[in-house]
């Protein structure tokens, strides 16, 4: 059994405050990482139907749909370097269209696609209001929009809300928001993203893209809680991720 020295030292009010904060930070991250490997944490974890890995394997890519029509990307508060390891190794063959939405202001969008220009092997543009999703282009968003996602015959129309035009009533992040209506599409084949979760960024829209039948992915953090790990079919860290997106959004010949 543990006491209130196992968390609480007994240092604690001697010296300097601050720096007492910062070892009792690094003293219980350490426990909570050891208590996260217990066998009885792992249970729970499966009993999420959460699958976590540190490497891909076919037995983990044959998991992955092979009719994804869309994969959409929520990029929480700290997930600008995320998603800049990952678009880099996107394959050249990559079909799928990818829409990305970022907690990240629109003032910095433009350069945002600049350096993806300079990165990456696909061609990235802005969102814009009622403009169509082609296959192989990246879309994105910031914290400017509210992005949704309409069908319009054989095509699919974003429908894109300036912060402006913001309802109301609006209480959701962008990223959940768009997730949510993602979600409401029916007969379309969705892989759902999250990346870097912070401050429960994406998790309510996650959990909805879950709830409709997407395939869905969260990248790995200890940020994250086991509670938290139910809402995603792949729990993956970043070096995975690229292979596992691959795999939804090149098409077989």
């Amino acid at each position: 059994t543990y006491g209130a020295s196992d968390f609480m030292p007994k240092s604690f009010f001697e010296g300097n405050f601050e720096s007492n904060i910062q070892l009792i930070k690094k003293g219980l991250l350490e426990k909570i990482k050891s208590l996260y490997k217990h066998k009885a944490f792992q249970t729970k974890l499966s009993e999420g139907e959460t699958q976590s890995i540190t490497r891909v394997d076919e037995s983990i890519l044959s998991k992955i749909p092979e009719d994804i029509q869309l994969i959409v990307i929520g990029v929480s508060a700290g997930g600008y370097n995320s998603i800049l390891r990952i678009l880099p190794k996107l394959d050249k063959d990559f079909s799928v269209p990818i829409v990305i939405q970022q907690q990240m202001p629109g003032i910095y969008i433009k350069d945002f696609l600049a350096k993806i220009k300079t990165i990456g092997k696909l061609p990235a543009k802005p969102v814009k209001d009622n403009f169509p999703i082609f296959a192989k282009y990246i879309y994105i968003g910031s914290t400017d929009n509210l992005i949704q996602i309409e069908k319009h015959g054989r095509l699919n129309r974003m429908k894109v809300t300036d912060k402006m035009s913001f309802p109301p009533d609006i209480s959701q992040n962008p990223i959940d928001y768009f997730f949510k209506n993602i979600s409401k599409m029916e007969d379309f084949r969705v892989m759902g993203v999250l990346l870097k979760f912070s401050g429960g960024d994406g998790m309510e829209g996650l959990r909805s893209l879950k709830a409709s039948g997407s395939y869905t992915l969260i990248q790995d953090s200890e940020m994250l809680g086991l509670g938290e790990t139910q809402f995603a079919d792949i729990r993956a860290p970043i070096e995975c991720i690229p292979s596992l997106l691959n795999q939804a959004g090149v098409k077989k010949k």
